[in-house]
């Protein structure tokens, strides 16, 4: 995925759920999930929780 300048909601979205997938394909290549999926700074948990935090909290992109 190409960098933007910037990204769209679609875009953050969208990199939300390549981490989330991330998560999901070592549970089911392996049958289940390392610490490196959520257990870590840098992880693909931790990158999703940041980009939807910075979604809420700095861009005003949170539903009410």
């Amino acid at each position: 995925m190409t960098e933007t300048v910037l990204p769209t909601e679609a875009t953050l979205l969208a990199r939300i759920r390549i981490s989330l997938a991330g998560m999901a394909a070592e549970e089911v290549v392996q049958g289940s999930r390392s610490i490196g999926g959520a257990g870590a700074s840098g992880s693909d948990l931790d990158m999703a929780t940041q980009i939807a935090t910075q979604m809420v909290l700095s861009y005003g992109m949170g539903k009410v």
